[in-house]
């Protein structure tokens, strides 16, 4: 959640400023407000399943070569958080060369990355400690 939040505050910040600036009428407000869950929702989705297909198994790889760290969890968030929406818009455009089209988004992939690179390595240390030992 936290990197999803992460991830959506700048385009939800622009998003109401948007609406602010263009009010018009209460339609406006209508139309704007059923876009304005998507700007949310979209990135939780992706973090979500970014954190499935990527993290998980990057945990998996870390913890068996003994690479675990706040450090390690944060630059894998930010590498695969930048790289995930370049390489879903390559799958659906079927072109290497509109990776580059998706860097603003691939900005706020990496920050969200990072947020939840370093939530993840703060709750698997919190229940590991937490956890009763013997």
């Amino acid at each position: 959640m936290a990197g999803a939040i992460a991830g959506a505050a700048v385009p939800v910040i622009m998003l109401a400023a948007a609406m602010v600036g263009s009010f018009s009428g209460w339609n406006d407000i209508a139309s704007m407000a059923g876009i304005a869950p998507l700007a949310i929702f979209v990135p939780f989705v992706l973090v979500i399943a970014s954190s499935l297909v990527v993290g998980v198994p990057a945990t998996l790889i870390m913890k068996r070569f003994g690479w675990e760290s706040e450090d390690a969890y944060a630059y894998t968030g930010a590498i695969a958080g930048f790289l995930v929406p370049g390489s879903i818009l390559v799958i659906v455009e079927r072109s290497i060369d509109i990776f580059w089209n998706a860097l603003p988004v691939g900005i706020l992939g990496l920050l969200s990355g990072v947020v939840t690179g370093r939530t993840w390595w703060r709750a698997c240390r919190s229940a590991s400690i937490a956890a009763p030992m013997g």
